[in-house]
């Protein structure tokens, strides 16, 4: 029975021995495993890290991309476009517009398509006692292109712009009224070449209005010209230009003349000439 007692004694002691000797080993297995698992997840951050900024460098590469050489990008100027390949900006505007008119004593043929002043036929003309007339057109609607192609003397600008108030067509059909120039023209630096208000007028107090002729008294013509524009300070031009003369010549009794009668038949009036040059200074505000 002692001797069971003393086996027992022994094989507890030995199991407790072996019970401490086992513990240290169990607490290093724990402290590796957490060593492993931070350094996974250590390492899912740092490539999760990665990920992200791959995608936004990604994202501001895509950003940057060049347009292939084909496609069609904005213009250099608003409402443009570049022309494929070029880099020559491009543009289409324009407006549709139109007018009516009422004639209280004299028939719209009198008056014509424009509110022009002079041509109110007077108490003692037939024309002032046919009855009043309505008319209505659209032969104001414009049509504008223009180009702007960067040069090494600057901006090659083209423009060329017209209306319907050509000759106009029968109302009883179709009212084709034919289209016309009113534009037509080339600046590259100070020089502009072609048809464009003349440099006579001052376009920056020419009073806006709704009908097409604009107000009586100013001076309003288009003339094929050369000019050439001369910065003298801030805001300060001076415009000299060489236009297209035009001479009109009127009878005695009002009616207009052929050049070639002139001092003929009492042809000798001459009421005006267009400028073959002129100068202009001009200061913008």
């Amino acid at each position: 029975m002692r001797g069971m007692n003393i086996k027992r004694g022994m094989l507890l002691g030995t199991s407790a021995v072996a019970a401490l000797l086992a513990a240290p080993a169990f607490a290093g297995d724990t402290t590796n495993e957490q060593a492993e698992l931070q350094a996974r997840l250590d390492a899912l951050k740092a490539r999760l890290s990665s990920l992200e900024n791959g995608s936004q460098a990604q994202q501001g590469t895509s950003a940057e991309r060049v347009a292939p050489a084909q496609a069609v990008t904005g213009g250099a100027f608003p409402g443009s476009w570049k022309l494929p390949g070029s880099d020559t900006s491009i543009s289409f505007s324009g407006y549709v517009k139109s007018d009516a008119f009422f004639t209280m004593n004299a028939p719209s043929t009198a008056i014509g398509d424009s509110f022009i002043l002079s041509n109110i036929p007077i108490k003692s003309a037939a024309a002032n006692s046919q009855g009043g007339d309505f008319r209505m057109h659209a032969r104001q609607s414009r049509i504008r292109f223009e180009t702007r192609t960067p040069t090494d003397w600057g901006n090659l600008v083209t423009r060329i712009e017209g209306d319907f108030f050509g000759p106009a067509g029968n109302q009883r059909v179709s009212n084709s009224d034919a289209f016309r120039v009113r534009q037509a023209y080339g600046v590259l630096g100070p020089v502009l070449a072609g048809q464009t208000q003349s440099t006579f007028m001052d376009e920056d107090t020419f009073a806006e209005m709704v009908d097409n002729f604009g107000p009586s008294g100013d001076t309003n013509v288009r003339q094929t010209q050369i000019r050439y524009t001369y910065e003298m300070g801030p805001g300060m031009f001076l415009d000299g230009s060489i236009e297209n003369p035009e001479t009109a010549i009127q009878s005695s009794s009002g009616a207009g003349c052929p050049l070639a009668l002139q001092g003929q038949l009492g042809c000798g009036q001459r009421l005006g000439r267009g400028a073959l040059l002129q100068l202009q200074p001009r200061q913008l505000l």
